[in-house]
């Protein structure tokens, strides 16, 4: 199957998904992605925890971003890592566990992730802090066009 998530990173599908939640409905994006989930395709799962419908739950959303934090889809490790910062999806707070998170997906090449870790460095957010190393990943981020790091960096004076 085209779309396979192999490097980690968002592929055609997260694309497609998105185009087709908008569009048409959840329904067919959730049909989308029928046959990644049949084959426990990461990206697949991840999108899939993305979007209630039915019965579904919190709970049951949680696992399946899980398995696809397991299986290392960076954008899933990702979210984990924002889950323990914030406490959210019934996450409890782990500061020291969010920052192995975006460790994680940084050394994967995920920008979002760089900019996180960088954070978690420079303000020592269960981890030691390094601010050489968190200012480099900033500015990695915002080479890669993140937002927040750009923000960041205008704000110092950088």
């Amino acid at each position: 199957m085209a779309g396979l998530a192999m490097n980690g990173l968002p592929s055609q599908l997260t694309e497609q998904f998105e185009e087709a939640n908008e569009q048409v409905g959840s329904e067919a994006a959730l049909a989308l992605l029928s046959p990644g989930l049949a084959i426990g395709d990461p990206e697949a799962l991840y999108l899939r925890a993305h979007i209630l419908v039915a019965d579904d739950s919190e709970e049951s959303s949680l696992c399946l971003l899980q398995e696809s934090a397991s299986k290392g889809y960076l954008p899933a490790v990702f979210q984990m890592g924002m889950n323990y910062l914030f406490g959210d999806w019934g996450v409890e707070r782990d500061e020291p566990a969010a920052a192995v998170c975006f460790a994680q997906a940084s050394a994967g090449g995920y920008a979002p992730a760089h900019y996180e870790y960088g954070l978690a460095l420079l303000h020592g957010k269960g981890i030691e802090c390094d601010v050489a190393k968190a200012m480099e990943l900033i500015n990695a981020a915002a080479e890669a066009g993140n937002e927040y790091a750009l923000e960041f960096l205008s704000s110092r004076g950088a």
